[in-house]
Formats: C-alpha cells, sequence, structure tokens
C-alpha cells in the first residue's frame, strides 16, 4: 500500500484568536498536540510587555485570555 498526502490541504496556523475585533476577553485556541506548561505574552506595537498569562495545556486547547485584567 502506499500512503498518499493531499497536497492542496493548508495546514493549521500555530494559533488563533476570536472574536475579532475583541475589546475585554480573548479566547487563543492553540493549534497544536503539544501538552505541558504554556506562557502567553500580550507585546503592544512598541515591543512593551503589557500583560502574562501561564497555562498548562493538557486537554483544552482553548484559553481565555481575561485583557481587562491587565
Amino acid at each position: 500500500r502506499t500512503a498518499t498526502a493531499n497536497l492542496l490541504e493548508e495546514p493549521l496556523p500555530a494559533f488563533s484568536t476570536y472574536p475579532n475585533p475583541f475589546s475585554d476577553n480573548l479566547d487563543l485556541q492553540v493549534n497544536n498536540k503539544s501538552m505541558g506548561n504554556m506562557k502567553v505574552s500580550l507585546i503592544n506595537q512598541y515591543g512593551a510587555l503589557i500583560c502574562e498569562f501561564k497555562y498548562m495545556k493538557a486537554y483544552s486547547n482553548i484559553f481565555p485570555l481575561l485583557i481587562s485584567a491587565c
């Protein structure tokens, strides 16, 4: 048997966010199978750190970012 891949399939981005645009809350969807500790850093257009979030990625791949808490 020969395994073939559909070369027309687009790979998933590493992550996605929604809703867009957002105001106080943002959901981050991480599209990989890695498990473990994860840190998300929000950085403004000038390169300054705005806020950091730490999560344990186990079974869920969607993480809420409470921007209003920054």
